[in-house]
């Protein structure tokens, strides 16, 4: 099993600096394919807070409506309203990206990956993606801004869901998801290794 693995150990050392470079390069075209998602869901889920998202670069910006009060330095007179930019850089939550390609690739020429398989696992990741940076905005908008809970017109359970969601996205998701979809492609490799690494040694 040992040597199994060592064999597909240093291929994947060699994808990983070409794969981080994809991811590095490619930071623009992930903030368009997040913001395009975002731009759809956070208007109705944030009750037109946010009103839009778009690419910037590598960043994401989304317009923010504020209603009249303070907002840590930001004071809108009663009555009237205003609008905030505030921003999110996708790359951060995306960091299992180079990881799970560079262990597709190395996997890639022991076992058989389809690529509607590693075109699905692109979709989640993206989806992953788009989590983390929403709960991010999410969270400067209704936790960040406001000075006290009184402005941010939602009770302290769906702060602490925010919260939560913000940790899932920022810490958890980003690498738990890509290396169980590892594991899910390489399943058959796996097996193959342990299997062979069981059967009984014959002496010559």
């Amino acid at each position: 099993m040992a040597g199994g693995f060592r064999g597909i150990l240093f291929p994947l050392l060699l994808w990983l600096p070409v794969t981080f470079a994809i991811w590095y390069f490619c930071g623009p075209l992930l903030a368009l394919l997040v913001a395009a998602v975002l731009d759809l869901l956070l208007p109705l889920l944030t009750g037109e807070r946010i009103t839009q998202v778009e690419s910037v670069g590598e960043m994401i910006q989304a317009v923010v409506v504020l209603g009249s009060g303070s907002y840590k330095g930001l004071e809108v007179p009663a009555g009237q309203s205003a609008e905030l930019l505030i921003q999110s850089r996708p790359m951060i939550f995306a960091y299992g990206m180079p990881v799970f390609l560079a262990l597709a690739f190395a996997a890639d020429t022991r076992t058989d990956i389809s690529r509607n398989q590693l075109g699905l696992c692109m979709l989640l990741l993206l989806a992953v993606v788009a989590f983390g940076a929403g709960m991010d905005l999410v969270r400067s908008v209704f936790l960040n801004l406001p000075v006290d809970m009184a402005q941010t017109s939602i009770s302290r359970m769906q702060a602490d869901l925010i919260a939560l969601g913000y940790q899932f996205g920022v810490l958890i998701l980003p690498l738990v998801v890509p290396v169980l979809l590892g594991c899910w492609l390489c399943a058959a490799w796996f097996r193959g290794t342990l299997l062979q690494a069981a059967e009984p040694v014959v002496p010559d």
